[in-house]
């Protein structure tokens, strides 16, 4: 990743190239590291496409993409809403090697007879550009116009925005990118833990023997046992290293504040209201670019927890409702986004009136001083412990 920083004058210039700085997991980044480490390889390579466009090539024959997911190549120019010439030239990537970009209602290409064949469709099926994951999740939640904001709870944590135009981070940590919808943006934070820090909590249980059972309903009883604050225990949910707040991959998870006082009640409820901080985290970032949030709409599935759920209100002081829709995630926002592009709805924006508020979690002001207390010592645990992370990445501890 220094190594296309570098090349692209720095992260100022890559940023006002691409509205984003090139993170790891980016396609732009694999195509250098293969070209540079795996020369044979890449000596293959014809196109570059993503799991959900290499689909549409099955289906379709047609090589394409849209506008979100190039977003997510580091490749692109998010304002402008195309190939970001300049820094493929300087990367010296062969432009061939990307498809050609649609917006993402956009017909794509229509489904062959090999296509109908291997999938059982009738021939001629229109295909939509369709949207990356946490893109197109935005709009099976409803989250279409600015003021509203969007929770993912699921392996990892998204906070999501919908934007009237692009306002890029300043130092990359919140991304930017194309919306779903044309002529509107995305700015998104990512926490790699979330739905996994409880998922990784529950393995432990079941390694001792004491947790077969422990299903997530029993963790988050167990959880609402406690109180907020957790008795003043705070868990940091970094446990696959981090990229937003802080993109650091030597990152480590931590429990802070344990005593022999604190109950399994206790821990489950740190592990949720963590993976909240981190999302708050990520709310301070946004505030600072402009971006607000008057109503979360939580989806993925930690929506399902009403206590996950009133966490977030009661950290966040609003009101945090889910959806009809909203636990399909990013396929029911797909099926709307085709049925734009046959014009089922005129647009992403009437589509998504079809969406039925199902429940709304009001923020208690009590517990939300709580939270806020916490929030300031949460604050301050990464700065303090940052070292100590790295070091403990020594080679020496890998066992």
């Amino acid at each position: 990743m220094e190594e296309i920083t570098a090349k692209a004058g720095g992260l100022d210039a890559l940023i006002g190239q691409t509205g984003n700085r090139m993170l790891v997991g980016y396609t732009g980044g694999k195509i250098v590291w293969m070209k540079n480490h795996e020369p044979d390889l890449f000596a293959k390579l014809h196109h570059v496409l993503n799991p959900k466009d290499y689909l549409r090539l099955v289906l379709t024959g047609e090589l394409a993409t849209e506008v979100s997911d190039a977003s997510g190549t580091g490749l692109f120019d998010v304002q402008q809403r195309k190939w970001a010439s300049g820094l493929i030239e300087t990367l010296d990537i062969d432009p061939s090697f990307l498809p050609d970009c649609h917006e993402s209602h956009e017909i794509s290409g229509r489904i062959n007879a090999s296509g109908a064949a291997l999938f059982g469709l009738p021939v001629g099926v229109p295909v939509a550009g369709g949207g990356g994951d946490s893109v197109i999740q935005t709009i099976g939640s409803g989250v279409i116009e600015p003021g509203q904001l969007q929770t993912t709870i699921g392996t990892a944590g998204i906070l999501a925005a919908a934007l009237d135009k692009p306002v890029p981070s300043a130092d990359g940590r919140i991304q930017m990118f194309c919306n779903v919808a044309p002529a509107k943006w995305h700015a998104m934070g990512v926490s790699l833990n979330a739905g996994g820090a409880m998922g990784w909590f529950r393995s432990i249980l079941a390694d001792t023997g004491h947790g077969d059972d422990l299903t997530f309903d029993a963790v988050a009883k167990a959880a609402a046992s406690s109180t907020p604050g957790a008795r003043g225990l705070l868990f940091l949910p970094y446990l696959n290293g981090e990229r937003c707040p802080h993109p650091d991959p030597a990152a480590r998870g931590a429990l802070i504040g344990l005593t022999a006082r604190h109950t399994l009640g206790d821990v489950s409820r740190s592990v949720m209201e963590g993976v909240v901080h981190a999302f708050y985290d990520m709310h301070a970032l946004m505030k600072s670019m402009g971006i607000e949030g008057r109503v979360i709409k939580a989806s993925g599935g930690g929506a399902r927890s009403l206590l996950w759920r009133q966490i977030q209100a009661d950290m966040f002081g609003c009101d945090v409702v889910t959806t009809e829709g909203a636990a399909e995630g990013g396929a029911f926002g797909a099926a709307l986004v085709a049925g734009v592009g046959v014009v089922v709805w005129k647009d992403t924006t009437e589509a998504a009136g079809i969406l039925r508020e199902l429940t709304c979690q009001k923020a208690d002001r009590a517990d939300s001083a709580v939270y806020h207390k916490a929030h300031e010592i949460y604050r301050g645990l990464y700065p303090a412990l940052s070292r100590s992370f790295h070091a403990l990445g020594d080679p020496v501890f890998a066992g």
